[in-house]
């Protein structure tokens, strides 16, 4: 057997004994260690948890059929016995299982481990993240694994640590064996060591397994795996195969009843390292290894070995259901896997893993052809709800369309109208305005026919939220009126908060006091009656009409309790359209690389819906063209996509300025962009919006565009209109705005000029510096100030922004794939900004270009 020891990790064991040390001393931190799948990334730890003379709390998540959810927080409870870590989540009570789970790591001085996160239910994604935004004054490392090979993985990966603040999580990119310590290695055991490299390319768990094989090299790990197995006799062989269909783990008392007659033979397997002993269950040493033996498996031979272990799991309470519901698929029992799928989803619905729910939702529909339609309306309704809160809207309203026909059939017309007034709801929030509108009007037209109840009082609050963003005043208040007269008759305070939000928010531009004073009531009523999401809506809402005010102050207010609000509950949806309208702000305030961060950061939530990432779309689109970044195009292209079928006020006023701006930019105007401004023109005019139809009348103005209908516009436009420009810049100074204020700048005497360009370069606006230096050549100026490049000259190392950009991306252990996608780049782009860092900081690998990065704390 040999006897492995860690070769080349000492640098990564002082990196976690640092983070240990300073954990200790109440400085909590997270660390994710990442690496190819038999990298070594448990082996790693179990050598550092020896060392560190500290609790140890070491947790998994498991490759189930769909994942347990809070899997680890079980596996917690196991070794500490600890009945917190046992706790089942309470109705709209999470939040408060996640702070009594911290204060037990906290009472300890734990380090907490959660290995394979790449295969975490969403719940366990949502309490790495909560115990990571609170762990600073912890005394607590909490140390997550995770494969780096897979794309979809790494986006959920990214979602979940990227919201937990910079300075406490470290990342560890764990990388293979070189080759001269793997030539150590195989001389030690008499092999060719370049052989050994060339087949295991240094992955650790290869390496040994290589090495294993005797005398005779195997061509393959898998070969190697499976020689040693075919050399045990066949009752070890029988129980090897049973641990084989148990992911991660088996517990003894089950491999036991399992197969009596053949565990004693278990031994030999241990014996050989294929098989690790535990206090109380077996797991082979690798995943590796449990799918090499698994894949040998006959399908007859896999179905009634599962059979045998279903039989034995269901007598046995602690088992969880989606354990349960993992063989029960495997060994084809439709029954039981419709009797368990729903209750499992249930499960992981109250514990916040949305997906997994879904998923178990969609298995119960996949052996439901047994039963009647409105048991299966149910359940589609169920899978509905679920797939709408994970983003995935086409399927949300394709479940609840054929619900919608089940109810149908059924005469179930309280709930056809309610499923009406759902798809409506969730055709919004895809973006079809239009198909939104119809069905809205389709659920008023059913449930009006009924008695009064909270379905119509909702389907009335529906059509009063699709006229506020609308921006009707009218229609939304009369629909709101309508909706609180059969709320309050019923006692439904959730259904009154939600009618003064639409009220309040529809009323901005017609009477700002009553929309002040309505959104303050929605407020009230929501926090006194404990109505998370009521409360997050009303913060999103409500710092979006100061903002839309040009009331920075009180929407940096709203803004930041709204994000409190929703980080402290886990409410991701809100939080994210929260954040794009925070990077909104800080683009208006001058604040650009603090909005660019945060709208990428938002732009890249795996579960945010089209709708939810516009404020970041748009903000990001602003910044790049103003910088004269080569990739706007795209991020335009992505606003324009939201327009086809329905064109709001807020979105399109919005979506038409930054087209204009650039084309002006750019220098490119036809037709098309003329009509389309005039159309913005009309709209804004309507509903009474004069700041966005203040920006459009100026770009239409420096485009050239006439006869645009006359337009109520805010005070700083005017002062342009009438030429003030020196009293206009002032105007822009004191809101804020230094970006209007240097293009007001730009319009001045040449110092005046001056004063602007320096502001844009101040700004990053290069681009924009660009074409004004370029239109002051043409007009005959000599005294043009040259660009200074700010950031590049303060760089000790030449580097752009764009390339420091990467360069924190190349630290995180980003591919340039991946860095691609994060900044919305092709790859061959990313590969040019490598290309030039390594040439500016003379170093020839990413790595030594971190590493130098680090020494001189440009990263």
């Amino acid at each position: 057997m040999v006897v492995m020891k860690l070769y080349e990790r000492e640098t990564l064991i002082d990196i976690l004994n640092e983070r240990l040390g300073n954990a200790r001393r109440g400085l909590g931190h997270v660390v994710c260690l990442s690496g190819d799948a038999g990298a070594g990334k448990t082996a790693l730890l179990r050598h550092f948890v020896e060392a560190a003379q500290s609790r140890v709390l070491w947790g998994a998540c498991e490759d189930l059929s769909t994942p347990e959810a809070l899997g680890p927080l079980s596996d917690w409870a196991r070794e500490s016995q600890l009945p917190v870590f046992a706790a089942t989540p309470q109705p709209g009570h999470r939040i408060e299982l996640f702070s009594d789970v911290l204060q037990a790591l906290s009472e300890d001085k734990i380090i907490a481990i959660i290995e394979d996160l790449h295969w975490a239910d969403g719940a366990t994604l949502d309490l790495v993240r909560f115990l990571g935004r609170r762990i600073a004054n912890k005394p607590v490392l909490l140390i997550v694994t995770a494969r780096n090979e897979d794309s979809s993985a790494r986006a959920r990966l990214r979602t979940a640590l990227g919201q937990i603040p910079t300075e406490q999580k470290t990342y560890i990119d764990l990388p293979n064996l070189s080759a001269a310590a793997v030539e150590t290695l195989a001389k030690n055991a008499g092999m060719d060591g370049n052989k050994v490299y060339q087949l295991s390319s240094g992955n650790a768990f290869f390496v040994t397994e290589l090495l294993r094989g005797g005398d005779a090299l195997p061509a393959t790990v898998r070969e190697a795996v499976l020689a040693r197995f075919d050399r045990f006799p066949v009752p070890c062989q029988r129980v090897v195969q049973t641990i084989a269909v148990f992911p991660r783990r088996a517990e003894i008392w089950a491999i036991q009843q399992i197969c009596p007659e053949d565990f004693d033979g278990i031994g030999r397997a241990v014996m050989a390292g294929l098989i690790v002993a535990g206090d109380v269950d077996y797991a082979f040493r690798h995943e590796i290894a449990r799918r090499a033996v698994e894949s040998t498996l006959p399908a007859d031979t896999r179905r009634e070995i599962n059979r045998k272990a279903l039989s034995v799991l269901r007598k046995e309470p602690r088992v969880s259901i989606s354990h349960l519901v993992h063989h029960a698929k495997a060994a084809g029992d439709v029954a039981y896997v419709g009797e368990l799928a729903p209750l499992a989803a249930a499960a992981a619905s109250l514990a916040g893993a949305h997906r997994e729910a879904a998923q178990h939702y969609g298995t119960a529909l996949s052996v439901a052809g047994d039963l009647d339609a409105q048991q299966r309306a149910r359940l589609l309704e169920k899978h509905a709800f679920e797939l709408h809160l994970i983003g995935k809207l086409e399927e949300a309203i394709a479940a609840y369309e054929t619900a919608l026909e089940l109810n149908r059939i059924d005469g179930d017309r309280l709930t056809e109208g309610d499923n009406l007034r759902w798809i409506s709801r969730i055709h919004y929030l895809s973006g079809n305005r239009v198909l939104a509108d119809q069905y809205g009007q389709d659920a008023l037209a059913i449930l009006e026919a009924d008695e009064p109840g909270a379905e119509l009082a909702m389907a009335y609050s529906n059509l009063g939220q699709l006229s506020m963003l609308e921006d009707d005043a009218t229609a939304t208040l009369r629909w709101s009126q309508k909706t609180i007269a059969i709320a309050k008759r019923l006692g439904r305070n959730d259904i009154i908060s939600h009618a003064l939000n639409n009220s309040g928010a529809a009323q901005r531009w017609t009477d700002k006091t009553a929309a002040r004073g309505s959104l303050d009531r929605s407020l009230q009523i929501a926090l006194e009656n404990d109505l998370p999401d009521h409360v997050a809506r009303n913060y999103t809402n409500r710092a979006y009409v100061e903002i839309q005010w040009l009331e920075h102050a009180n929407a940096h207010r709203f803004l930041e309790a709204g994000l409190t609000y929703c980080t402290e509950r886990d409410l991701e949806t809100w939080r994210t359209y929260i954040h794009g309208c925070q990077a909104q702000l800080l683009l208006r305030e001058g604040r650009w690389d603090e909005a660019a961060a945060i709208a990428q950061e938002e732009i890249l939530a795996v579960e945010a819906s089209p709708m939810l990432r516009f404020p970041a779309v748009s903000a990001l689109a602003r910044i790049r063209l103003r910088r004269g970044d080569p990739d706007v195009a795209d991020l335009i292209a992505m606003l324009a996509s939201y327009m086809v079928t329905g064109n709001e006020p807020p979105r399109f006023l919005l979506y038409v300025s930054i087209c204009a701006e650039h084309a002006w930019v750019s220098g490119s105007v036809d037709g098309k962009l003329a009509d389309l401004i005039n159309q913005a023109a009309r709209l804004a005019s309507k509903t009474g919006d004069i700041w966005s139809a203040g920006e459009l009348w100026f770009w239409a103005q420096k485009l050239g565009i006439k006869d645009l209908p006359e337009l109520p516009i805010a005070m700083p436009y005017q002062l342009i209109a009438a030429g003030h420009w020196t009293k206009a810049a002032a105007a822009w100074s004191e809101l804020h705005c230094p970006y209007d204020r240097a293009l007001v700048l730009m319009s001045g005497d040449e110092a005046a000029q001056h004063q602007g360009l320096a502001c844009l370069n101040d700004l990053g606006a290069k681009a924009v510096a660009d074409r004004f230096r370029r239109s002051l050549r043409q007009q005959g100026s000599r005294s043009i100030p040259r660009g200074p490049h700010s950031a590049t000259r303060s760089n000790p190392s030449g580097l752009t922004r764009r390339q420091m950009t990467v360069l924190g991306l190349l630290a995180e252990g980003l591919s340039n794939s991946d860095i691609g996608q994060r900044l919305f780049v092709s790859t061959k782009t990313v590969d040019h900004h490598v290309s030039a860092i390594l040439a500016k900081l003379e170093v020839r690998t990413r790595g030594q270009a971190v590493a130098l990065a680090q020494t001189k704390d440009l990263i």
